[in-house]
């Protein structure tokens, strides 16, 4: 009951607000998850699997709303996507696939998490926080290491002073 207030009071505020303070997208997504940590069941993973994709659903209508202006939407994503994939929670059929049968995986989670720091680093990517804002989403592996690495090769770097490499 109580994670479900705070997710709503929350998600009504962020909303509302222009202020966009990153603890209280933190508290968010702690909500989101708080059935896991509380009360692990089957059921509770499915809840759970439902309160992402509501939360899900925020930040990304809150990242789109911002636009450029603002980046704590695109990074709540970000996190979010971290944190289900540490649960093993993103979006259901991923996780059911993967345990049927190693052939069948649904990419549109497999590759939710490199769209996402592309996304971010193109529209980010000249700011000077870029770099540690994306720091704790780029441990990467297969798939999203190629996606990351692909991006970052086909980046022309510019140096202070108009140098080129």
């Amino acid at each position: 009951m109580w994670p479900e207030i705070i997710w709503h009071c929350f998600t009504d505020h962020v909303w509302f607000s222009s202020d966009r303070n990153w603890l209280e997208f933190l508290s968010i997504s702690d909500a989101a998850f708080w059935g896991l940590t509380n009360e692990p069941s089957e059921d509770a993973s499915e809840k759970v699997r439902k309160d992402i994709a509501e939360t899900r659903e925020i930040f990304m209508k809150i990242a789109e709303k911002d636009g450029s202006k603002d980046r704590s939407g695109l990074l709540a994503q970000l996190e979010l996507e971290k944190r289900s994939r540490a649960h093993g929670v993103t979006d259901g059929l991923f996780m059911r696939f993967l345990v049927c049968s190693m052939l069948l995986i649904e990419l549109s989670d497999l590759t939710r998490l490199g769209s996402l720091l592309e996304e971010y680093y193109e529209k980010f990517g000249d700011k000077p926080s870029c770099f540690e804002d994306l720091l704790p989403y780029i441990s990467l592996e297969g798939g999203d290491l190629t996606q990351w690495t692909r991006l970052l090769d086909e980046t022309s770097t510019t140096f202070v002073g108009g140098l080129s490499p």
